[in-house]
């Protein structure tokens, strides 16, 4: 995904100035150099959000190794542990808490654990969600997704990607089934 970020910065800086003169000199007997600039900065970033959405494309109909990539800003992953269902919900609460993730709902006996993460550059925070389930006696399912908070993220850079990475290190020390 850094490549992304290269790519989407790159096209923005570099249409920018360009853009900006040539609008400026545009606009600038109706509406002035101001409306000029402003516009330039939107026709660079609307540039780069397509050169954007071109890269992903293409990126998904490449593959890796033969295999689709999962370039979605929606993961999930599920765990087997063999703990039991209240000290496993702990063990999640704890590792929300350790990256800073504010949690919104949380149910011990529904199994459900709602957190959200803050904004930064990468999107305007994460929705985190735990699903625990015991099918027997000392064992614990947990389902994990981080989906940004607002619906028509397209990438989030592989943010969603590292809020799982962090919640499965965090609970990677416990034992595993």
């Amino acid at each position: 995904m850094n490549r992304f970020i290269k790519i989407f910065a790159i096209t923005t800086f570099a249409t920018w100035p360009f853009l900006s003169i040539y609008l400026s000199i545009l606009y600038q007997p109706t509406l002035g150099i101001p409306v000029g600039l402003v516009g330039a900065a939107i026709a660079g970033l609307a540039i780069a959000h397509v050169m954007d959405d071109f890269l992903i494309l293409k990126e998904r109909k490449s593959g890796k190794d033969g295999k689709n990539l999962k370039i979605s800003p929606i993961q999930n992953t599920m765990m087997t542990y063999n703990l039991a269902l209240p000290t496993m919900y702990q063990h999640c609460v704890h590792a929300l808490h350790a990256m800073n993730a504010k949690i919104i709902k949380s149910d011990m006996d529904q199994g459900v654990i709602s957190a959200r993460t803050k904004m930064t550059w990468e999107s305007f925070g994460e929705k985190i969600l735990i699903s625990l389930s015991s099918p027997e006696t000392g064992v614990t399912i947990v389902r994990i997704e981080s989906a940004p908070l607002l619906a028509t993220t397209k990438t989030d850079y592989g943010k969603g990607k590292r809020n799982i990475e962090l919640l499965t290190q965090h609970l990677g020390n416990l034992s595993q089934a």
